[in-house]
């Protein structure tokens, strides 16, 4: 493949990044991606299958906006096995979602971000109790102010 070939894949979201970000796909420049974290993945498709399993059942979502130029980015996380979890982050572009970031880290990462959750360091707009999982997106869920400490249960 040459530099300026790419590859590049679309993505089907699931309902709570939908809802966030208001479009059901989502696209990834892999060859990006991979050239970004070559020590995290082994190839191309490495990268195409952790972000599929992220996006279409994430355990956390949380607000990533660092600035309230660029509002509306968000990070989920899921764990991929008992030593490894993925993440990526993705914003809503002028109608397009694109996913921008992608990791693979050891699990502690990922136990490290659902401590920050649980504390409320980091917003989060719904937490699954079954699944220990964060989820956005739903109104009837979001509490009145945007951070908070409180864990919020499905209903």
């Amino acid at each position: 493949m040459s530099e300026k070939e790419r590859e590049i894949a679309i993505f089907h979201l699931c309902k709570s990044l939908v809802d966030l970000l208001g479009e059901e796909q989502a696209i990834a420049d892999l060859t990006l991606l991979y050239k970004r974290h070559p020590e995290m993945f082994r190839d191309e498709k490495e990268v195409q299958e952790v972000i599929e399993k992220v996006v279409s059942e994430p355990e956390i979502i949380v607000d990533a906006t660092h600035s309230n130029k660029d509002k509306g980015i968000y990070k989920a996380a899921k764990r991929l096995d008992d030593k490894k979890m993925g993440d990526i982050v993705i914003k809503n572009d002028r109608g397009v979602n694109e996913i921008f970031h992608a990791n693979k880290k050891n699990i502690k990462e990922f136990e490290r971000l659902q401590k920050q959750v649980e504390a409320g360091s980091r917003v989060a707009q719904f937490l699954h109790p079954d699944l220990q999982s964060a989820w956005a997106g739903s109104k009837e869920h979001l509490p009145a102010q945007r951070y908070y400490s409180t864990i919020y249960k499905k209903r």
